[in-house]
């Protein structure tokens, strides 16, 4: 069944469809290209999901699975790691490792729009209930300290700050399912200690 112009309710006409070249810079973690926007409402940029940019990059975050042979050589990817091993003929342990853009991207955004830290998509989803179903533990840990910062400047009240951050954390999606539920559901425990 189409849904007609006249049905769509107010906010469906305010919502921008995101740009194919912004929905990429997105994923690939590039803040410079939201920053030269400034003219950009980031809030009203949706994917048909309702996802924001915070949503798609959090989604999209990759975890690299590095090797640290020593200090000095700095991280390698497990392609390298037979011969690593077989020129040191010592076991080196793999290590997940964060993009190294996530955060700075994440941190970026969120600067410039801090509404998208409640900001849910057609599940009810935030994008901090999303990164902790995901594991995503450094994304967590950046979306809490966020919202530490910027979300009780939005309310200008210093009694309101606490309740204001845990209020994000206790929100829930459809199924009402907070971001410590999706978290402890997919096993993702180094998340679940962070509540």
């Amino acid at each position: 069944m189409a849904t007609s112009s006249s049905s769509l309710s107010s906010s469906d006409h305010n919502r921008m469809r995101m740009d194919p070249k912004l929905y990429h810079a997105a994923i690939n973690g590039e803040i410079e290209v939201f920053k030269s926007r400034q003219s950009l409402q980031l809030e009203l940029l949706l994917t048909p999901e309702r996802n924001t940019v915070l949503h798609i990059h959090i989604i999209t975050s990759k975890m690299m699975l590095m090797m640290q042979p020593n200090a000095r050589e700095g991280w390698t990817t497990m392609r390298y790691v037979k011969s690593l091993i077989n020129k040191r003929k010592k076991l080196l342990l793999p290590q997940l490792v964060l993009d190294p853009r996530t955060i700075p991207f994440i941190e970026g955004i969120l600067n410039m729009c801090p509404a998208l830290l409640t900001q849910t998509n057609v599940r009810g989803e935030t994008p901090l209930l999303m990164a902790a179903r995901y594991g995503h533990y450094h994304i967590v840990e950046s979306l809490i300290k966020c919202a530490k910062v910027l979300l009780p400047r939005q309310v200008h009240d210093l009694e309101v700050d606490i309740s204001v951050v845990q209020n994000m954390i206790r929100m829930k999606n459809e199924e009402e399912d907070t971001a410590l539920h999706e978290a402890a559901r997919f096993g993702h425990l180094e998340v679940v200690r962070i509540y």
